[in-house]
């Protein structure tokens, strides 16, 4: 069949022959992701030459920009990354937008193998997702590669509200790593630059930024000061550990300062108890095996402590609400009500262990039918025995009045699931005779 050369067929043809191959090494959107054919460097070779020539030819044609896609595709399995990646950045020359976003994303998925002058290039062209995706990128950046190629490619960024996102990601990174003097130069130059440059920027944006480089500048001054001490009392861990946790909400570094005061209180002699509870605090939803670690250490020694009792509140949270481990809770519980029932944690732990079971008591996820109902009789009336010492110990609290609507609700369900054990007893029985 003769084609003439400016036809419509052959343009359709030349990019089926590319989209073929691209068929062939699983690189559409409609591939099975999980297939990795065995394909020749030939054949990617072809279609690397059906493509580029299809973008030559036809620059214009609604195709242009999955060719230039599938194209960058084919370079990157041939390890040709940079050449891939320059392509990927004019994808959006070819007019028509459906593979902007999904080029962008491939760029990104071969950052790790592209230069900084690479990279460079892409955060300071124009194109239409503009600085979202450059955060995307950047963010990248800054997890991935070292600081003195982040610090790199932050400085070479023109766009001035880019280079505030990658100065501040960058010193949050390196806050997380305890390394306060770097992160607070970096912190500072970020605030100059949103405070001098004069840039166009959202009003929340704004805010987020000043609001979050402010504590970390804060975060380091302080740290910076804790570190020039010479002597210390312990409330200076107490504060600082407190502060990061409940105003700044970071939880990393109030857990280094309990570990700093630690070893500062340990080597000095100085009573540590009240850091151990805030150490269980930050662990509670974390790691159960660390609260043990700590609680019992606690109770080894600091038998006595004030804090104990919200202490081992917290241990019996942390085991029922967060880990569901009901024999956990209830062998600390045990130690609560015989060794500190007078504190003022007491109610509280009364509530967590009750609601757990409460729960239990409403909702089974066992296939065993069986089991499941006798499962749920049992967490009932260990549910409703908690409910009623807690009623009649502390009948004027919060707990009480949330605990006596329960205690109904109990009261409801109860005879129902009694009446399904009488039901399985009396059918097993029957089969019996």
């Amino acid at each position: 069949m003769e084609v003439r050369p400016k036809s419509l067929i052959k343009e359709v043809l030349l990019y089926a022959a590319g989209y073929r191959i691209a068929l062939e090494c699983n690189l559409t959107e409609n591939s099975d992701n999980e297939a990795i054919p065995k394909v020749s460097s030939q054949v990617v070779d072809k279609g690397i030459r059906f493509f580029a020539e299809f973008i030559k030819q036809y620059p214009k044609s609604i195709h242009a920009d999955d060719a230039a896609y599938y194209l960058s595709k084919l370079l990157i399995k041939k390890g040709k990354y940079e050449v891939a990646a320059s392509i990927l950045l004019d994808i959006e020359k070819f007019g028509n937008e459906d593979f902007e976003y999904p080029a962008q994303e491939l760029y990104l998925s071969i950052l790790g193998k592209l230069g900084n002058k690479n990279i460079t290039t892409f955060l300071n062209k124009e194109f239409k997702p503009k600085n979202q995706f450059k955060k995307a990128i950047i963010e990248k950046i800054v997890l991935s590669k070292s600081d003195k190629d982040v610090l790199k490619s932050i400085e070479n960024i023109s766009e001035s509200e880019l280079k505030i996102h990658g100065y501040f990601l960058l010193s949050d990174k390196i806050i997380q790593n305890f390394r306060f003097q770097e992160a607070l130069k970096y912190a500072n130059q970020a605030l100059y630059i949103l405070s001098r440059s004069g840039i166009s920027i959202d009003k929340n944006e704004y805010n987020y930024y000043n609001q979050s480089l402010l504590d970390i500048v804060y975060k380091c001054q302080a740290m910076q000061d804790l570190n020039s001490k010479k002597y210390h009392s312990i409330d200076d861990f107490h504060k600082l550990a407190i502060d990061f946790r409940r105003k700044k909400f970071d939880y990393l570094l109030s857990e280094f300062v309990i570990k700093k005061g630690l070893v500062y209180a340990k080597a000095n002699k100085i009573p540590y108890d009240y850091l151990l509870y805030l150490y269980i605090l930050i662990y509670k939803e974390r790691d159960f095996a660390e609260v043990e670690i700590i609680i019992n250490e606690y109770l080894q020694k600091f038998p006595k402590s004030r804090y104990l009792d919200d202490a081992l509140a917290e241990v019996i949270y942390s085991a029922s609400y967060v880990f569901e481990n009901t024999e956990k809770a209830e062998y600390y519980f045990s130690k609560l009500i015989t060794f500190y029932s007078s504190g003022n944690a007491v109610d509280n732990s009364y509530d967590w262990i009750a609601s757990i079971y409460f729960q239990n008591c409403q909702y089974c996820y066992e296939s065993d039918v069986e089991k499941c109902v006798l499962e749920r009789k049992k967490s009932c009336e260990r549910a409703k025995k908690l409910y009623l010492e807690l009623i009649t110990k502390y009948p004027y609290t919060r707990f009480a009045r949330s605990g006596t609507d329960n205690l109904i609700e109990i009261n409801r369900i109860l005879p129902k699931i009694e009446s399904e054990c009488k039901e399985m007893n009396t059918y097993y029985e029957d089969n019996e005779n």
